[in-house]
């Protein structure tokens, strides 16, 4: 189950530029774990999220946890070279 978390919103980017710029040795401000998601606009990149997530975590909850602390741009990628993208910083338990 996650626990606590921060969400990076990138908005609107050249997916490639966004993949290139992801650091792995990154400071992740005391968060262990980290997913991104990416879509046509924030919901669909959120939906990705979720998805990606659901893999590894517990995320009953965590959708609404979201909403309740980020606000998204309305701007939309063209899913041909631009995307929604977005990074969620996170710790779990199990």
């Amino acid at each position: 189950m996650i626990t606590d978390f921060k969400i990076q919103d990138f908005g609107v980017m050249v997916l490639d530029e966004f993949l290139h710029n992801l650091d792995p040795f990154e400071d992740f401000d005391g968060f262990r774990c980290h997913e991104n998601g990416i879509g046509t606009d924030a919901e669909s990149a959120l939906d990705d999220l979720l998805e990606s997530l659901y893999e590894c975590c517990d995320v009953t909850g965590l959708e609404g946890r979201i909403k309740s602390k980020w606000d998204p741009s309305n701007e939309e990628g063209d899913c041909d070279i631009t995307y929604y993208c977005i990074r969620l910083f996170f710790n779990e338990v199990e």
